[in-house]
């Protein structure tokens, strides 16, 4: 093109664009969030007293441009903020497209250098030939004549045929290198064509002419973390160690090198593994009820919680080194935060890495909680006064005992009070059965009323080689009509609230000892009416 045409273009452009000062930025912090996670960029700039208009260049493009926030460390006005996504194919200035176009370069010159060898053997070769027509054509030609042309033909032609052979190999050996780094250009250029860079415009405003820092700070959803622990327990003599951990991944199209990580709490959502036992209202059976377009075989509906003891322990994830200090943790309102010691270094890989948070002694009294109508396993429990020193978040959990995994559960810090409890998994050791008293166990009519009865053992064996502590859960039914009537007959010295319906044994059991606790009610109901009695 014409210099002069390119001059003249570049006079009709708009003085402003001219006057823009295009530059990167760099990644300080990262404060991560459950889902997204807030970034903020820092970059030294250059201020003129007066309109300036700057362009932050290499963003990455899907980061939400609604919750970008600007600022200078001088007295400057920000007027106006846009952000658009630059899909200009900048791959040809990259070190790496260069170093590949020289690399092209150098191999021209190797393979025209060697054309010339191989070209000039070839023509040694004809000539070689062509003096054996000739020597062979002149009868004058004497033996020793001959002989001598046979050994200069046998000598030169092996040695020339020999070294164009050599110089051939090389010229395909130029050619495969070529043809592989022109593959590695293209896939360049595709990578470089597909990808998507965002760009803010910015206009400040500045009273003065200065070297700033300016700060930037946006939202970007394509990041996540959540909390896990490694819980071990050697015996029932010793606290329990909690390691901390930080399951943590990101997507957002840029690497994480070197920067300050924060990670924040947010609300978890709530499943707890050992069986909780709910208040049992009872109401009179309506055959055929339907709720949600799903029948209803009676009316009071308990679920069991599924046991995760035998589950099978997850791959190990791509982990940190746990030597690193121990991150720093705080309470903010309803959050924890983690501030990580060290600078992070996290790709954008879409893989999970695993980082420390630390590890505790956790100080715990430890007892057996079965729950029978739910679930004949005793689960061992580990109660813990005083949790909110370990500024602990909600997470599965890995549990050892003895050093051996048994299996994981859930830890869940929002459904807690003053005292966190632990469920660490069934005891095969200790077996609790409830079976249901047949010969007492019935329906009765009197005069107005219906009666029906119903009577069961709760019957805990402790094979274990030490004395247990043990709590068994039970329950009663809460009448729901005033003419439900109660009769209970005996609880084998349980304690009983009556608002909730729930029975409570603590019993400390001796190895190799049975103990049977025995449960006797009755419900009066009009004889119209129906209830259904599970033990």
């Amino acid at each position: 093109m014409n210099i002069k045409i390119v001059v003249a273009m570049i006079l009709l452009l708009p003085l402003e664009s001219l006057a823009q000062q295009k530059f990167s930025t760099t990644i300080t912090d990262v404060t991560l969030f459950r889902t997204g996670a807030q970034i903020n960029r820092t970059a030294n700039i250059s201020l003129k007293k007066g309109e300036n208009k700057l362009v932050i260049a290499n963003l990455p493009d899907g980061l939400d441009d609604n919750t970008m926030q600007l600022s200078t460390l001088n007295k400057a006005y920000i007027s106006e903020v846009s952000y658009s996504i630059n899909q200009k194919d900048e791959i040809t200035g990259s070190p790496e497209y260069i170093a590949l176009r020289d690399r092209i370069k150098v191999l021209d010159l190797e393979h025209e250098n060697e054309s010339i060898v191989f070209s000039t053997l070839s023509d040694e070769e004809l000539l070689i030939l062509a003096n054996k027509e000739i020597s062979g054509a002149d009868a004058g030609v004497t033996a020793t004549q001959l002989n001598a042309v046979a050994d200069l033909y046998r000598s030169r032609l092996l040695q020339v045929k020999k070294l164009k052979l050599e110089s051939k190999r090389k010229l395909d050996k130029i050619n495969e290198d070529v043809t592989k780094i022109n593959m590695l250009i293209n896939e360049l250029s595709a990578k470089g064509q597909e990808t998507k860079r965002g760009e803010v415009y910015v206009t400040i405003y500045s009273n003065e002419s200065a070297d700033t820092k300016l700060n930037l700070s946006y939202y970007d959803y394509r990041a996540s973390w959540t909390t896990h622990f490694d819980l071990r327990l050697e015996s029932l003599q010793k606290p329990l160690v909690l390691n901390s951990r930080a399951a943590v991944n990101q997507t957002t199209g840029e690497n994480w090198d070197q920067v300050n990580v924060r990670l924040t709490t947010a609300n978890p959502s709530i499943n707890n593994v050992m069986p909780i036992l709910q208040p049992w209202f009872l109401y009179y059976y309506v055959p055929y009820a339907y709720q949600n377009n799903v029948q209803i075989d009676g009316v009071a509906l308990l679920g069991k919680a599924k046991s995760t003891a035998n589950m099978r322990q997850e791959a190990d994830k791509e982990s940190y080194d746990d030597t690193q200090t121990r991150a720093t943790t705080s309470e903010v309102i309803s959050f924890t935060e983690h501030v990580l010691p060290n600078k992070m270094n996290i790709p954008s890989d879409n893989k999970t890495h695993d980082i420390s948070l630390g590890e505790s002694n956790v100080e715990a009294d430890y007892q057996y909680v079965c729950v029978p109508k739910l679930d004949s396993k005793a689960y061992l429990t580990a109660d813990i006064a005083n949790w909110e020193q370990y500024n602990l978040s909600s997470g599965e959990m890995k549990l050892y005992f003895e050093g051996t995994y048994v299996g994981k559960s859930y830890l869940d810090v929002n459904a807690v009070s003053d005292t966190l409890t632990l469920s660490l998994g069934p005891d095969i050791a200790i077996q609790v059965k409830k079976e249901k008293r047949k010969d007492e166990t019935k329906t009765s009519f009197l005069s107005s009323k219906r009666e029906e009865k119903l009577a069961y053992d709760i019957i805990i064996k402790n094979n274990k080689p030490g004395e247990i502590n043990i709590k068994i859960l039970d329950q009663l039914p809460i009448m729901t009509e005033s003419s439900m009537e109660l009769d209970v007959q005996e609880i084998s010295g349980a304690k009983q609230n009556k608002e909730t319906g729930m029975l409570e044994w603590k019993l400390n059991i001796k190895p190799g000892e049975q103990v049977k606790k025995r449960v006797t009610y009755s419900v009066k109901i009009p004889k119209d009416k129906k209830v259904t009695l599970k033990c």
